[in-house]
């Protein structure tokens, strides 16, 4: 009511002013620059100006915004101006039911314009661009495509530059062919926030770059009920990439527990304690072996049987063996190939003599390793039965060389598991 109020006064001051105007002289359409006095020119009825006041009028009461009424007639208008100050949106559209039907569309072609530019100067909880979606899967809040530009950019200072909420749909959804499908940036705040109830919150996908590109102090910043993140690709899940030194090297930064970080060398750290440089335990890396894999223990060499090579080995002897395979313990012959699997480095083994002569030792060292700084089982005597659980180095082939000190035995390997 109070709307319609303010409509009625206005349109009382549009009577007058149309009143005064059919006083006046008649003038002839604005040219260009302003023109002599035309007394032949039609004068403007009171009935025509008075229909153009209601036309005025009543577009404005459909349209919920008032029309302001410059002081020259003849002055360019200036873009329309829509302020929510009454607690209403001052711009509601809607595309219905019809297919492929935009309530809004908005183009720029011009370099440096934007088809939508939206600015939020309020205080907390304003946003530039808020999308929000209630429907099926196929919903998106905010959704921006582009061929060589980004499909959604918002930048904010505090803010958050693009956020999108969905309760079954997609929040923020963006596509380019060139250039990133939903770009954020924020100085203080979140350059991009996306939430979901049953669907990605953020989703970003490309054909020939990268779907998520982030960078900031904190690059991205996850949360999850269930999940915090999920990564999965056609090459591989996650990449990790780095030019930095190993992070307990680097006292400059302050980090959290709970960091993980990969260094120029290569080698994956996880941080266990927050500090400067923090606590850091290597997990893997070119130099380790690796995780762990207990097997059901499998014999991989007998020299007693007649396969691969049989025979005691004595002294002064380097035999190179491949322990890949599980093997029968009567024949030798392959009853598990590939126990061991490619890509392993080291394996868990237990080494035993059998009917050693004399005193003497064997030293077990990576394939084709043949200096000796080390024993890996003894004896004293002849006759004995002795074995030691070892942890033996393998070669990329996944073979061992066996070398005899004194003595002479023969001797089966048992592998209980190997590190990958």
């Amino acid at each position: 009511m109070r709307r319609i109020d303010e409509l009625d006064a206005e349109m009382a001051q549009l009577r007058a002013r149309v009143e005064a105007m059919s006083r006046e002289s008649p003038v002839a359409p604005a040219p260009p620059a302003p023109p002599a006095h035309d007394a032949a020119a039609e004068p403007v009825s009171r009935r025509r100006a008075l229909r153009t006041v209601g036309t005025v009028a009543a577009g404005a009461l459909a349209g919920g915004f008032a029309l302001g009424v410059g002081a020259d007639p003849a002055a360019a208008a200036a873009p329309a101006s829509f302020d929510a100050t009454t607690g209403v949106p001052a711009v509601t559209a809607d595309a219905g039911a019809a297919a492929a039907t935009d309530a809004i569309h908005a183009s720029a072609a011009a370099a440096g314009r934007h088809g939508v530019y939206a600015v939020a100067t309020g205080t907390a909880s304003a946003y530039g661009v808020y999308g929000f979606s209630t429907a099926d899967s196929s919903s998106i809040g905010v959704r921006g495509s582009s061929t060589s530009g980004s499909g959604v950019s918002g930048d904010t200072t505090s803010g958050t530059g693009v956020i999108g909420t969905s309760t079954s749909g997609r929040g923020v959804s963006g596509a380019s062919d060139s250039n990133a499908g939903v770009h954020g940036s924020s100085t203080n705040g979140a350059g991009v926030a996306g939430i979901s109830y049953n669907a990605p919150g953020v989703s970003g996908s490309s054909t020939n770059g990268v779907g998520g590109d982030f960078s900031g102090d904190t690059a991205g910043h996850l949360h999850g009920t269930a999940i915090g993140l999920r990564a999965s690709g056609g090459r591989v899940a996650a990449s990790f990439d780095n030019t930095n030194a190993a992070p307990p090297t680097r006292t400059s930064v302050r980090f959290n527990r709970g960091d993980l970080d990969v260094d120029a060398n290569g080698n994956l750290w996880f941080c266990i304690g927050s500090g400067t440089p923090g606590t850091w335990r290597q997990i893997t890396g070119p130099g380790s072996a690796g995780s762990f894999h207990a097997v059901t223990p499998g014999r991989v060499y007998d020299s007693r049987c007649a396969q691969p090579s049989p025979g005691r080995i004595t002294v002064g002897t380097k035999r190179t063996l491949s322990i890949a395979d599980q093997r029968n313990l009567e024949t030798g012959i392959v009853t598990v190939p590939n126990f061991v699997p490619a890509g392993a480095t080291a394996v868990s083994a237990n080494i035993t003599v059998v009917e050693t002569s004399g005193n003497g030792w064997l030293a077990v060292n990576p394939g084709g390793t043949l200096a000796v700084t080390a024993s890996t089982i003894n004896w004293s005597a002849s006759g004995l039965y002795l074995a030691n659980c070892v942890n033996l180095t393998l070669n990329t082939n996944r073979q061992i060389t066996v070398i005899c000190g004194n003595g002479s035995t023969d001797f089966f390997i048992d592998i209980n598991g190997y590190y990958l």
